[in-house]
């Protein structure tokens, strides 16, 4: 399935933005054009970016199978979000969705491009934090704005509390350093 990207026009007092989508290949009875009409009052919160007409027709994607094209400018962490939101959907309703392909022409970031470049995480040590760790590595991270650069771990943060002085933090520290560097 295949959205392309997006165009604004002005009907009246209101303002059109409308996508086409192509599917052509698909047995679902389907519109062409997939569209949102808004007062033009909210004009400066139109944007030619295909967020909407993603968030809509991801859903539809996932219910047919079919893997998502955007040809449009969609945002990074929209896009990010989504892989998440595919994953649940399928785990609450595995017959009703499938994980699809999301292709996307081209992100954006709504942050300064002069913004540091840098992600972090607090890292305890635990299950969870490996997981993140490994999910977000740049060798796994598809996204380079979400891989991350920096984990903090904090002595006492999960019940490893050095109170007796022993050097039990910084023999952890020493042990998950190195990994962390990987």
């Amino acid at each position: 399935m295949i959205v392309e990207k997006p165009r604004i026009l002005e009907e009246g007092d209101d303002i059109l933005l409308s996508a086409a989508v192509d599917n052509r290949l698909l047995s679902a009875d389907m519109p062409e054009t997939l569209w949102f009409r808004v007062s033009g009052r909210f004009r400066t919160g139109v944007t030619e970016r295909s967020d909407p007409f993603l968030v809509a027709m991801l859903p539809v994607a996932m219910a047919l199978g079919k893997n998502l094209e955007i040809r449009g400018t969609v945002s990074s962490r929209l896009v990010f979000g989504l892989r998440a939101y595919q994953r649940i959907l399928h785990t609450w309703c595995p017959k009703l969705f499938s994980v699809v392909e999301l292709k996307v022409a081209k992100t954006t970031d709504a942050l300064p491009a002069d913004r540091p470049r840098a992600v972090g995480s607090a890292f305890s040590g635990g299950v969870d934090s490996f997981y993140t760790l490994q999910r977000h590595l740049p060798g796994n991270e598809v996204l380079p704005d979400y891989r991350l650069t920096h984990c903090l771990m904090i002595d006492g943060f999960d019940n490893d509390v050095d109170l007796g002085h022993t050097g039990l933090f910084r023999t952890l520290r020493d042990v998950y350093e190195p990994m962390l560097s990987a």
